[in-house]
């Protein structure tokens, strides 16, 4: 298991407490020994824990805290992007402004640790999903199929002349009001952040310590940014529209459990606006290249009669 943690394969841990009596005092060697516990003594503290009794053995499951993330995924929480290419899998509940989510900063302000990322992940056991499950898709992790739909895909967007490295950039970027000095350096800040990770951190922190530089419309124009930016990415990268439109008329749903506005919330019962918006998207886009297809075909016949 060591070896696959340091490598950041996962972060999900689930181990039995069985009825075992483990002697040798605090030299004994760990199966962790190579993950940094070198003693019996020595824990790594997890996090969202559960715990359920089968028989005699009890079952733990719990999440690695970013503090104690090795290899690529401490290079990930540290740095962002690496070669290009974004360096860890941990989505932090997409878009979210302080007032919807359920997470704090830590001591050193590391945004939103793997347990708040990942707290209350739903069980995949098909006998508790409800009978329209196979009628929508969810959505969150990197490694999703359906990863393109979220905010922090590497999917760069222009906008007004400007090159925003992800959707998620450009989102916390307009919550600041850039006729005030601060405010504009606070998005050039988050403009030139190498990570969607870094660029939430960024907009979530400022809106806490300034919440004087917050638009005064926010609230009431950040569902039009939404739009705008998901409508600037897909229409931008043809491979993003493409698993877009490949989800037919099926219910997308944001699956943060962090998120009780954008996303579907730890209950299930948050407002899934990124989910809604994306949906309306997705019917705005059939709807134009339905029109095209059908303007060009017009024209073509023309282009014929005139030919004949």
């Amino acid at each position: 298991a060591a070896p696959a943690i340091t490598a950041g394969a996962f972060s999900r841990v689930l181990a039995f407490v069985a009825p075992k009596i483990v002697g040798g005092g605090s030299k004994a060697p760990t199966p962790m020994g190579d993950f940094g516990c070198d003693a019996m003594a020595d824990a790594v503290p997890l996090k969202a824990t559960d715990a359920k009794v089968y028989g005699r053995d009890v079952l733990i499951t719990g999440y690695l805290p970013n503090a104690f993330a090795k290899g690529r995924l401490k290079r990930f929480v540290e740095g962002g992007w690496i070669d290009g290419k974004r360096d860890g899998f941990v989505d932090v509940g997409e878009s979210s402004d302080d007032s919807e989510r359920v997470d704090t900063f830590g001591e050193n302000e590391v945004l939103a640790d793997v347990e708040q990322c990942c707290a209350d992940e739903a069980e995949s056991n098909d006998n508790e999903k409800d009978d329209n499950a196979s009628d929508e898709i969810r959505f969150y992790k990197s490694w999703d199929t359906y990863s393109a739909l979220s905010n922090f895909s590497a999917h760069a967007v222009d906008i007004d002349g400007e090159n925003w490295l992800t959707s998620e950039s450009y989102y916390q970027a307009q919550k600041f009001d850039d006729s005030h000095p601060d405010g504009v350096e606070i998005k050039n800040a988050i403009l030139k952040a190498n990570s969607p990770e870094k660029a939430s951190r960024i907009g979530r922190l400022k809106q806490r310590e300034r919440p004087d530089l917050l638009k005064k419309d926010w609230n009431s124009i950040k569902i039009h940014v939404m739009d705008r930016v998901l409508r600037a990415k897909f229409t931008q990268h043809r491979s993003a529209q493409s698993l877009l439109l490949s989800t037919g008329q099926k219910r997308l749903v944001e699956d943060s459990p962090v998120d009780n506005v954008w996303g579907s919330g730890r209950n299930n019962d948050g407002k899934n606006l990124l989910g809604v918006a994306l949906m309306k998207l997705r019917d705005e886009l059939r709807t134009s290249i339905v029109k095209d297809f059908l303007v060009d075909e017009l024209e073509r016949l023309d282009d014929e009669d005139l030919a004949n």
